[in-house]
C-alpha cells in the first residue's frame, strides 16, 4: 500500500505523523510525507497535485485541517476514488473555524471517500451536529519499540534513575501567555472573558465537592454568555462575526486556564502523599517557568521538583517514563469524554502505572484497578495514591498488565488496521 502523509510543517516531522509513518513502514507499506507549505505559504492545488501524482498514493492521510483546503482537488476525477483520512486528536472546532473550513467539512459529510477520525465522543457528537459528518472513533497510541518497559532493556537503565516519588510529564501555560491572549479584546469579548474567569473561580472554589469534569472551552463559553447582560450578549454576537482572531484568542485562554487549574489541583493533592517530579520543557515561551510552577503548587506537602526537558527529543522521551514509582495525569479539558492523551499509552507501553481521573471512554482502553488507577473527584486523589504507593509488588503487577494490554490493543499498527477497516467497510479498495 502506498501512503501520502500531508503535513503543514515546512520541514521536520510532526510527532504524531512520525509515529504513524513508522507503523506503516513496519507493515511494509510505502510511505512518503508531503508538506502543504512552500516559502511560508499554502501550496497551490496544482503544485500539490503534481507532487502527489509523482508518488501515485493509494491512501492520503493528514492531521487536523491540513488537507481540507484542497477539497476541490480531492473530488476531481483523478482523486475521488482515493480514500482521504483526516485524524483529529484535539477538539476540531477551532481549527475548522479559524481557517473558514465549515463549508468544506459539511461537503465531506456525504462522501464515502472521506474519513474523519475523532478521538473524543463529545467532539464526535458535536461534529455530527455542526457539520453533518459521521466521524469514526479513534484513539492515540504509542510505538512499542520506542516505549519499552525497563525490564526489557535493563542495559539502558541509568544510575541516575529516580526510584521513588511520583512523576508528572507535562506542562502548564504561563500566566503571561494567557494574559497576552486576553489583551486588547473588544468590549463584548472582554466581558465574556471576565465572566469566564468568574466561572473558573466558582468551578474550583475550595468548598466545592468537585468531580473532575474539566470544562471545555465551549461549555465555559456557554455558561459565561448566560451570565452577561443583554447588551453584552449582543456585542458578543457581533464580535464573533467580525473579530475572528479575538474569538480564537479567548477560546485558547479558556482552554489554557482550565488545563492549568485541573493539573494544579491534582498535583497539589498528590504532593500530600509523596515527593513529586515534574518533567516540562522550559524553553517554550508559553510554558510556565520553574518559579511559576512553584508559586502555583504552593509549599504544602512533600517536595516538588521541576526538571527541564527542553533537550529531550521525541525519540528520547521514553526514558522519562522509567522514572518514579508511578505516574500522574489530570485530563486535558478538551478530553471531555475520553480523548485520551499520549501519556496514557506511553505510560502503559513503558510498563508503568498511571493514576488518572476517569473518563467514560478510558475503561474501554484500560481496566481501572488492574491496568491503571482512576479517581472520580479531587477529594479522592490522595486516597487512591495512598492505597497503592507503598505496594511495590502491586505496582509492578499492574505495570506488566498495562504493557500487555498496550501490546494487544494500543500500538500504532493497531490504529492503522482500524483505519483500513473503515476503508474496507466503505467498499473502497
Amino acid at each position: 500500500m502506498r501512503w501520502a502523509l500531508l503535513t503543514s510543517m515546512p520541514s521536520g516531522e510532526h510527532f504524531t505523523l512520525r509515529q504513524i509513518r513508522q507503523a506503516l513502514e513496519w507493515k511494509s507499506d510505502d510511505v512518503k510525507i508531503f508538506s502543504v507549505i512552500s516559502d511560508g505559504h499554502l501550496k497551490r492545488p496544482e503544485q500539490l497535485d503534481r507532487e502527489l501524482c509523482g508518488w501515485r498514493p493509494q491512501r492520503v492521510l493528514w492531521y487536523s485541517e491540513v488537507g481540507l483546503p484542497y477539497y476541490e482537488l480531492w473530488i476531481s476525477e483523478k482523486w475521488e476514488s482515493i480514500p482521504k483520512i483526516d485524524l483529529w486528536f484535539d477538539e476540531p472546532v477551532t481549527s475548522v473555524e479559524r481557517f473558514g473550513l465549515e463549508g468544506v467539512m459539511r461537503l465531506t459529510g456525504g462522501r464515502r471517500d472521506f474519513f474523519h477520525g475523532i478521538w473524543d465522543g463529545y467532539w464526535r457528537k458535536d461534529a455530527v451536529a455542526r457539520w453533518g459528518i459521521h466521524p469514526k472513533a479513534i484513539h492515540l497510541a504509542a510505538d512499542g519499540n520506542e516505549f519499552q518497559p525497563l525490564w526489557k532493556c535493563e542495559a539502558k537503565r541509568k544510575k541516575t534513575l529516580v526510584s521513588d516519588g511520583m512523576v508528572f510529564i507535562g506542562m502548564l501555560h504561563s500566566q503571561a501567555s494567557i494574559d497576552r491572549h486576553l489583551s486588547d479584546l473588544p468590549r463584548g469579548l472582554n466581558a465574556l472573558a471576565r465572566a469566564a474567569q468568574a466561572s473558573f473561580d466558582d468551578w474550583f472554589a475550595p468548598d466545592r465537592k468537585m468531580s473532575l469534569e474539566p470544562p471545555s472551552w465551549d461549555r465555559v463559553w456557554r455558561r459565561a454568555r448566560m451570565d452577561l447582560g443583554r447588551k453584552e450578549q449582543i456585542l458578543v454576537d457581533m464580535e464573533e462575526q467580525r473579530e475572528r482572531e479575538a474569538v480564537f484568542r479567548v477560546r485558547w485562554a479558556f482552554w489554557a486556564m482550565a488545563k492549568n487549574r485541573v493539573r494544579v489541583e491534582v498535583l497539589r493533592r498528590a504532593r500530600r502523599v509523596a515527593p513529586l517530579r515534574i518533567y516540562c520543557d522550559q524553553q517554550q515561551l508559553q510554558h510556565a517557568s520553574v518559579a511559576e510552577w512553584g508559586s502555583l503548587l504552593g509549599k504544602e506537602g512533600n517536595e516538588a521538583t521541576v526538571v527541564d526537558t527542553s533537550g529531550i527529543t521525541g525519540s528520547e522521551l521514553a526514558r522519562l517514563y522509567w522514572e518514579g514509582r508511578l505516574h500522574l495525569q489530570a485530563t486535558d479539558p478538551q478530553s471531555v469524554e475520553g480523548g485520551i492523551p499520549y501519556r496514557v499509552f506511553q505510560t502503559a507501553a513503558a510498563g508503568r502505572v498511571l493514576v488518572t481521573d476517569g473518563r467514560p471512554e478510558l475503561e474501554d482502553c484500560f481496566a481501572s484497578g488492574k491496568e491503571l488507577l482512576t479517581f472520580g473527584a479531587l477529594e479522592q486523589v490522595a486516597a487512591v495514591l495512598e492505597s497503592v504507593y507503598a505496594d511495590v509488588d502491586r505496582l509492578e503487577c499492574m505495570g506488566r498488565a498495562a504493557r500487555g494490554r498496550f501490546e494487544r490493543d494500543h500500538q500504532w499498527i493497531k490504529r492503522m488496521d482500524e483505519i483500513q477497516g473503515w476503508v474496507t467497510e466503505a467498499g473502497l479498495s
